[in-house]
C-alpha cells in the first residue's frame, strides 16, 4: 500500500493467523500533485456561505426564465455527465508521476470538448425521453409529497411505492400528452424555482 509523504519510509508487517503480508510504503511518489478531490472539496468549502446568495439568483432565474433556461440546461445536463465520467477516466488513468498543471489544463480542455460535442448529439438522440422522464420526475415528487401530507412518509416501502408509482404514471402521461411539455415543463421549472428561492432565504433565515 502507497500512501502520500515527505519522507521516504517502509513498514513491512505480517498476520500469522491469516496468513496475510503486506507493505506499507510511504513516498512522494504516492502524492498526486493536482489532488481533483480536495481541490473540489475545498472550493465547495470556501463558497458554502454564499450558497444562499447563489440559491436565491437561481430561484428568481427559473422563476422569471425557467422555460428558456431548461431548453439550455438539459444539454449542459447530459454534456456535463459525459465530462465528468471522461475527465474522471483521464485523470485516474494517467500516470501521477508525469501530471502536472499543463496536463490538467489540456486535459480539462479536450474532455470540456469532448462533453460538448457528446452532449449536444446525445441529447437530439434522447430527445423524445427527455419530456417523459422529466414528468416521471414530477410525478414521483408529487406523490412522495402526498405521502408525506398524509402521514405516510414514516414507512420506506410506502415512500418507494408512492413514488414508483408516480414515476410511472408521470412517464405514461408525458408520452401521451406530449403536446403538453411547454405548460410541464414551464410550470415545472417555476416550481423549482419559488423552491430555491426560498431555500436559499431559509438558508439565512431559517424556520422556512
Amino acid at each position: 500500500m502507497a500512501v502520500c509523504g515527505t519522507t521516504e519510509t517502509k513498514m513491512t508487517a505480517s498476520s500469522a493467523g491469516k496468513c496475510h503480508d503486506y507493505v506499507r510504503t510511504v513516498s512522494p511518489n504516492a502524492c498526486r500533485i493536482f489532488d481533483y478531490g480536495q481541490h473540489i472539496k475545498n472550493l465547495f468549502a470556501s463558497i458554502g456561505k454564499y450558497l444562499g446568495v447563489v440559491l436565491i439568483i437561481l430561484g428568481v432565474a427559473f422563476l422569471w426564465k425557467g422555460y428558456y433556461i431548461y431548453k439550455v440546461a438539459r444539454y449542459l445536463f447530459i454534456g456535463s455527465i459525459v465530462w465528468a465520467v471522461l475527465f474522471g477516466l483521464a485523470y485516474n488513468l494517467f500516470p501521477a508521476q508525469n501530471f502536472n498543471m499543463t496536463v490538467f489544463f489540456i486535459m480539462l480542455g479536450v474532455t470540456l470538448l469532448i462533453g460538448a460535442i457528446a452532449g449536444y448529439f446525445l441529447t437530439k438522440c434522447v430527445e423524445q425521453w427527455i419530456f417523459p422522464l422529466a414528468c416521471g420526475y414530477i410525478g414521483a415528487a408529487v406523490w412522495v409529497l402526498i405521502c408525506g401530507l398524509i402521514k405516510l412518509d414514516g414507512n420506506s416501502k410506502i415512500v418507494l411505492a408512492f413514488a414508483l408509482v408516480g414515476f410511472i404514471s408521470g412517464v405514461t402521461f408525458g408520452k401521451c400528452r406530449p403536446n403538453m411539455d411547454v405548460y410541464v415543463e414551464t410550470f415545472g421549472m417555476s416550481f423549482l424555482g419559488a423552491y430555491l428561492l426560498l431555500f436559499g432565504i431559509s438558508s439565512y433565515l431559517g424556520g422556512l
